[in-house]
């Protein structure tokens, strides 16, 4: 249940594919390939910002040799397939779309900073994960007091992997110690326990 007392909507980061055109999301198709809000106060925002960055990066660790690799260009959820003489859906088209919804249907005053990392392709490259987390810790750390539309309160990081690392690795990675710097900036971190039902680690 949303708290109204801070003047303002909480707003819930959700770091994904990038959402879609939805009515439950007051979001449209904007005729370029890209969505818009249907309204002025939308349900979902994006930080273009942060995408910049997200793509600046991408496009570093591209030129740099990191291939075969997908380029995050911009905020919205896309391709649609791979292959469009095929035209079989990509595996996580529509995944923060839904995770948004998911947030509606609970927190229906929140807003959603969308933030695209991963394409629908289901591929994440953690470079771009942390890039995502690094600026959206910076956004947080520089506003201005009273700047609301700076504020995140909760993170939700609907993803998942196989760690091949030991567990004082993991402790010093670099995912974790952005992850330290956004709980110490008072956000609150949600993560996915995984759908395999794996013991693994």
């Amino acid at each position: 249940e949303c708290d109204t007392d801070y003047g303002r909507r909480p707003v819930v980061a959700v770091l994904d594919t990038g959402v879609r055109a939805h009515p439950w999301l007051d979001m449209i198709p904007d005729g370029a390939g890209g969505y818009m809000p249907s309204i002025p106060d939308s349900f979902v925002a994006t930080d273009p910002n942060i995408q910049r960055e997200i793509f600046r990066e991408s496009q570093w660790a591209a030129n740099a040799g990191s291939t075969p690799r997908r380029v995050i260009r911009d905020a919205w959820d896309k391709p649609v397939a791979d292959n469009p003489l095929i035209g079989e859906l990509n595996e996580a088209l529509g995944h923060s779309t839904f995770i948004a919804g998911i947030v509606r249907q609970v927190a229906p005053d929140a807003t959603v900073l969308a933030v695209r990392v991963m394409g629908s392709d289901d591929i994440l490259y953690e470079s771009d994960l942390i890039c995502g987390l690094r600026h959206l810790a910076k956004r947080i750390a520089i506003a201005q007091p009273g700047d609301l539309a700076a504020e995140v309160d909760v993170l939700s990081l609907s993803v998942g992997y196989y760690s091949e690392s030991s567990p004082a690795q993991m402790a010093s990675s670099g995912l974790w110690r952005v992850i330290k710097v956004l709980i110490s900036l008072g956000v609150v971190v949600l993560v996915a326990a995984g759908n395999s039902a794996s013991r693994r680690r």
